[in-house]
């Protein structure tokens, strides 16, 4: 083995022989090579360093060090001014641009991007297959009514957006009225209704008249959410959420606002009841026990945090024991 590992040194890293006097030479003690097996000390010690050369292994793949090393070509100057210029020009954008939807200016700037392609062209297929057999099984277009969920859900996020980039703080009713539908649970139980069978008459009930169930399970969705992850997404970077409407507002403090949101969750649930116990509604008791659903689903999983963004043990565990763990059988 040492045989091995003295023969992989470059010959160069050797001298060849001693010489008296000579001025580069190494901090420790030089070797001359003699035959294949035999190394003699030299005892002239020089104070010059030497560096030493290296492998340049590089990082493994699945460490941090391996993003580091890498080379961009779209660092400098030039590129960070291109940066500045970009967000002013998106402020712009999103300060001109009232109506996108229906214009589609926008949703065709962003659909040039490769990455957004695969995600509209998934979405346009997932809406279309549900429109097809819609028109298929009862002879009625749901394409209209799915683009205004879709519509509605854009808006709310450029709402957001220019919150955002102009440091506004909305009040408590402001965020309200856009948050309930940016959580995305209309499109969500938009979809899961327009996915069972219903006919046209019970669609059109649907869309005017039964619209306080989801409002319910989308509010709780929402209020459920800012009070688990508010304090994480604003550390990433996101516009102030219900809990922090309400302190700048009112001037309480963030255990006040906590509890005034609680107490705005328990009076949703009242009315999400009601709703549910309607004998009038239209709505079928399978998707009655969906928008229930999503609503439980929101209190446990923001129960203890951000269950969703902040991969924890717990939700772990508790996605295990549903999915995989078997019940025990108890005797």
């Amino acid at each position: 083995m040492a045989l091995r590992l003295l023969t992989a040194v470059p010959s160069s890293s050797f001298i060849r022989s001693h010489r008296k006097g000579t001025s580069n030479r190494s901090n420790v003690n030089n070797l001359s090579v003699v035959g294949a097996s035999k190394a003699v000390a030299t005892a002239n010690v020089s104070d010059q360093k030497i560096v030493r050369r290296s492998a340049n292994y590089h990082p493994p793949i699945w460490e941090y060090d391996y993003i580091q090393s890498l080379k961009s070509d779209y660092l400098g100057e030039s590129f960070n001014e291109q940066a500045i210029r970009l967000v002013g020009e998106v402020r712009m954008i999103l300060e001109n641009v009232m109506d996108p939807l229906e214009k589609l200016e926008l949703i065709d700037t962003l659909q040039r991007l490769e990455y957004m392609k695969i995600c509209f062209l998934a979405l346009y297929n997932s809406i279309n297959e549900i429109a097809f057999d819609n028109l298929k099984e009862h002879g009625f277009h749901t394409i209209p009514f799915l683009k205004i969920a879709w519509a509605e859900l854009c808006k709310s996020y450029l709402v957001e957006a220019k919150w955002y980039y102009s440091g506004y703080i909305p009040t408590f009713k402001e965020y309200i009225d856009n948050a309930w539908i940016s959580i995305s649970a209309p499109v969500i139980l938009s979809h899961v209704f327009f996915s069972s069978n219903v006919t046209k008459n019970e669609c059109l009930e649907y869309w005017k008249d039964d619209s306080n169930l989801i409002y319910c399970s989308s509010m709780i969705l929402r209020l459920a959410d800012d009070l688990g992850t508010s304090v994480d997404e604003l550390k990433r970077g996101d516009v102030p959420k219900s809990i922090q409407c309400y302190m700048h507002e009112t001037g309480c403090s963030e255990e006040e606002a906590c509890k005034q949101v609680k107490t705005l969750i328990d009076a949703t649930w009242k009315r999400m009841n009601e709703e549910y116990l309607m004998s009038h509604s239209s709505l079928s008791l399978s998707f009655k026990h969906i928008a229930l659903n999503l609503a439980r689903m929101a209190q446990c999983m923001y129960q203890y945090g951000d269950g969703h963004g902040v991969e924890d043990q717990e939700t772990k565990d508790r996605v295990l024991l549903l999915l995989v763990s078997s019940i025990p059988y108890l005797s």
